[in-house]
């Protein structure tokens, strides 16, 4: 029984999302945490066209081959109202960066009132309605980005305090501790959404996302003085081609094969990797090359 537990919540995928809110937020703060001037027409060109052009492709994917557009874009929109709202972030920081922990406490308020008011999550949980349990983001994407902020701007407080992360005395062992944490506690939050009716929602704000927070920091901190591991860096740079498409390939080799064997699921994670790096070279690093040649102000 525990062994069956723990391989069906060993992948939370949710929980990735929460560390991608966190790393956006760090990404997105970091060139600007010393007060680099921010030209904003600029800002947006760049940020909007790198998330919009490889979802425009993919809207056209799944209409030409009549396929359900994935749920995974929910945490894009938010990403994007994330850019949009970062210039007026950024003009409360450049001169005071301690009022990002405003920012924080404020989003987790926020957070907690909207999960109070527009879901039933509460309820949910009190009259331990399991199969009423939701999922972290809702139908209503104009609502998500307010779930996931609070990671996001623990990202940005990574950027802020980078100097001081970065010079500490980061031991590996701390990495490796907290990579196991942070999988134990996923798998927990999933076995309490799944089996005791508390919603991610409830588990992941602000709690997960601290420790998502947390975890980050340490990693960010270790790889400073330390080379980070080749492939898995070179990895990065086509995750989003990955995080945007995999769905899309699933449902076409589903289409066409179905996988009863191991080496019929190898291939294809082969075959989905490889047309997700297709994408990659196609679509999302001309993209780059293309966005790095706009100079707006």
């Amino acid at each position: 029984m525990a062994v069956k537990l723990t391989l069906a919540n060993a992948f939370v995928g949710i929980a990735a999302v929460i560390g991608f809110f966190v790393i956006s937020g760090f990404v997105i703060h970091f060139p600007y945490r010393n007060g680099k001037p921010l030209h904003v027409y600029e800002f947006y060109s760049k940020r909007l066209l790198r998330i919009v052009l490889p979802l425009l492709v993919m809207f056209l994917l799944c209409w030409m081959f009549k396929l359900k557009v994935p749920f995974v874009v929910w945490s894009l929109y938010c990403e994007i109202i994330y850019y949009l709202f970062y210039p007026l972030l950024y003009r409360y920081l450049v001169n005071t960066p301690k009022n990002i922990d405003i920012f924080i406490v404020g989003s987790i308020m926020l957070a907690l009132l909207a999960i109070g008011w527009f879901t039933n999550d509460f309820s949910v949980l009190l009259q331990h309605k399991v199969k009423e349990t939701a999922n972290f983001h809702t139908p209503n994407h104009l609502l998500n980005w307010i779930f996931g902020f609070p990671a996001w701007l623990m990202g940005v407080r990574i950027a802020v305090h980078f100097d001081k992360i970065a010079n500490s005395d980061t031991a590996f062992k701390k990495v490796v501790l907290l990579r196991v944490l942070i999988w134990l506690v996923a798998m927990t939050c999933s076995v309490l959404r799944f089996h005791f009716a508390v919603s991610y929602k409830i588990t992941f704000i602000p709690a997960f996302s601290y420790l998502c927070y947390l975890w980050i920091a340490t990693e960010i901190s270790y790889y400073t003085a330390h080379r980070p591991i080749r492939w898995l860096e070179n990895g990065g740079k086509w995750s989003y081609s990955i995080y945007l498409f995999h769905m899309i390939f699933v449902d076409l080799y589903l289409h066409l094969i179905q996988p009863e064997s191991v080496f019929a699921h190898i291939l294809k994670l082969i075959i989905v990797l490889a047309f997700c790096y297709a994408m990659y070279l196609l679509v999302e690093r001309p993209s780059h090359q293309l966005i790095k040649r706009i100079k707006l102000r």
